[in-house]
């Protein structure tokens, strides 16, 4: 492979480096589980009949604003909403829109406390 002007080259894929003959091959692992997915025989809670859904929704939200101190992102309340009632049929941008109404629900009530 061309390294510069001159025509001085070197070799690829680790091809003459002395002793050291073949190919770098890294380390396979076993890839990571997130903590969204279900666990084998664990059952998942349901959203409760009794309450409309967008208050359990908000509710979800404002309990992670409690326990981080920060407004949760679209992915970060979609997992909360998974690992807490199962949820797991709103498109990112249904998330998104969650989060965008519930920030500014928080502000108008921050606003209205004397």
């Amino acid at each position: 492979m061309p390294v510069g002007p001159g025509g001085r080259v070197r070799p690829l894929g680790g091809e003459g480096l002395g002793s050291q003959q073949g190919v770098y091959v890294p380390e396979q692992r076993e890839p990571e589980r997130y903590a969204y997915e279900e666990q084998p025989g664990q059952p998942m809670n349901q959203l409760p009949d009794d309450v409309p859904r967008e208050e359990v929704y908000y509710a979800t939200f404002r309990q992670f604003l409690a326990d981080h101190s920060r407004y949760p992102s679209a992915y970060q309340f979609g997992q909360r909403l998974r690992e807490t009632y199962g949820v797991n049929d709103l498109s990112n941008s249904e998330l998104a829109a969650y989060v965008d109404d519930f920030k500014e629900r928080v502000r108008l009530e921050r606003e209205a406390i004397p």
